[in-house]
């Protein structure tokens, strides 16, 4: 609880911040215990506060929304990652093979991998390097089986 300063009533209306100081020319009405509490500070809102409730921005000063925005960013690139992936919740990570693995996978020469490597539909690009979807792969090659194209 903040504490309220405690003044008394002195004979001939002043009034002492204690009881051992001089009385101070004041309002010739006793005064009474100043009780009035301090302000407290508004708690911080939060990305999760704002997320639920998009109106509290408006609560925001200019330092804590470039705050917030820092967090923001930060967040936006592994969020967007994630959800590109497209894998089950709790599933096995896709994963990326090199085009030595793949053309072992496929049967075919890493030479014809690379060069049709734009059609296939489980190339990934990586930067300047050419990455395959292991899942994507498997899936093509069960839909390509015994020279047949089999849609799903």
């Amino acid at each position: 609880m903040p504490v309220a300063a405690r003044y008394t009533s002195v004979p001939g209306g002043c009034a002492a911040t204690r009881r051992t100081d001089p009385p101070l020319p004041c309002d010739p009405a006793p005064v009474e215990i100043m009780t009035a509490p301090l302000r407290r500070l508004a708690p911080a809102v939060t990305l999760t506060d704002l997320a639920a409730q998009p109106e509290r921005v408006n609560e925001l000063g200019p330092e804590q929304a470039r705050a917030l925005l820092i967090q923001l960013a930060a967040l936006q690139a592994p969020l967007l990652a994630r959800a590109l992936v497209g894998g089950r919740p709790g599933g096995d990570p896709d994963e990326l093979l090199t085009v030595d693995v793949a053309a072992r996978r496929l049967g075919l020469s890493e030479d014809w991998v690379y060069r049709h490597a734009p059609k296939l539909p489980f190339t990934v690009k990586v930067n300047r390097q050419v990455r395959f979807s292991a899942r994507r792969l498997e899936a093509y090659i069960a839909s390509h089986a015994n020279g047949r194209h089999v849609s799903a």
